[in-house]
């Protein structure tokens, strides 16, 4: 009952420029049985061949979901833990949209559905918008759900960072506009985007695992160049008790994201807050 989970925001594709090859490299290493991409670009453009390679090399099979940005979002899952039951994205909804997938495991008493997403890196308001749209995705339909992927805001409880090392139009979507009463205090960052995640019942389980362990180090950045956790992977209360470890991955220069890896064992699930939702 125990899964591998993994988040990765490729970088603008990875496959047009030679990138894929090593991030399918550090991918295999993790050996993810669910996989959670961001910045698919071009993967649903041409013939698609790229997505039939990337399911051959991982050994998994790979849902992408369309978005009006073309930057897309993928789930990959091992046939051998999940059968898909069903699937949802929407290209409109969400800047970049998203990729929502039901999956029947055996052993869980409800479908675990899997989203993965990309909020918008331009606006904590909109990011905040998107939130509220793949939180009811990952919900539904009993409230045992699995929400990661590239968040592009900064999570609650994180040190405070030295946001003068911020390209300056990272800080304007990512910190509390200045104190009119204070305006040359040093900029902090705005985590309504993780607060709302928490508001709806979901733990943050980078940070749940820090906090067990007393390994700050587990909260370091994400994004090389934002230099904030960006990458984050989120559970329902269901699943909270489920979560047996978590880590980076080093993507050695791949992509401008490190990747994030969670381990789940699913047979310690809080029955108590599943339920269905209309």
């Amino acid at each position: 009952m125990q899964i591998t989970v993994m988040s990765l925001n490729t970088l603008h594709g990875s496959h047009l420029d030679g990138r894929w090859a090593g991030l399918s490299r550090i991918i295999q290493g993790v050996a993810p049985d669910l996989l959670l991409l961001q910045e698919c670009s071009g993967w649903l453009d041409g013939d698609q061949r790229h997505i039939a390679q990337a399911e051959r090399e991982l050994g998994l099979r790979l849902k992408v979901g369309r978005s009006r940005t073309k930057i897309y979002t993928a789930v990959g899952w091992r046939q051998d833990k999940a059968r898909w039951i069903a699937y949802e994205s929407n290209r409109y909804t969400l800047a970049n949209g998203y990729t929502g997938m039901w999956f029947e495991m055996e052993g869980l008493p409800a479908p675990l559905t899997v989203v993965s997403t990309q909020l918008s890196c331009y606006s904590a308001v909109q990011a905040t918008i998107e939130a509220q749209t793949v939180l009811a995705r990952t919900h539904k339909p009993q409230g045992l759900g699995l929400l990661g992927g590239d968040f592009n805001h900064v999570p609650m409880g994180d040190d405070e960072i030295d946001w003068s090392q911020v390209r300056p139009y990272n800080r304007t979507s990512r910190c509390l506009l200045p104190d009119p009463d204070a305006p040359d205090a040093p900029p902090k960052g705005n985590d309504v985007v993780g607060r709302v995640l928490k508001a709806a019942d979901m733990t943050d389980v980078g940070a749940y695992v820090a906090d067990q362990r007393g390994d700050p180090k587990l909260r370091a950045h994400t994004g090389v160049n934002g230099k904030v956790r960006v990458d984050q992977i989120h559970v329902t209360g269901a699943l909270r008790p489920a979560i047996e470890d978590y880590w980076l991955v080093d993507t050695e220069g791949y992509s401008d994201h490190h990747a994030v890896a969670a381990r789940l064992d699913l047979s310690k699930l809080d029955e108590t807050k599943l339920h269905t939702f209309t």
